[in-house]
């Protein structure tokens, strides 16, 4: 998938769960937001997976990225 400099709004249509540090190993970003729906907060990370660790089916997440890149998932 093709990301570009800034701010991308990414869905995730994976059936699996999978880390947020293993997905985003392929890219270089400077911030993960993505909502928990079950405690309705905004969860962050910048620059580091701390408090935002795994992607679920059907869920989305915005990555700022520092240059245009392709972000390459493979199950």
């Amino acid at each position: 998938m093709e990301l570009y400099t800034g701010w991308n709004l990414v869905g995730y249509n994976y059936q699996k769960d999978m880390g947020y540090a293993y997905a985003l190993a392929s890219i270089e970003y400077m911030a993960v937001y993505t909502y928990d729906n079950i405690n309705k907060v905004w969860l962050y990370s910048v620059g580091v997976i701390d408090n935002v660790d795994t992607l679920r089916p059907g869920g989305g997440l915005w990555i700022k990225v520092l240059n245009d890149c392709v972000w390459t998932l493979s199950q």
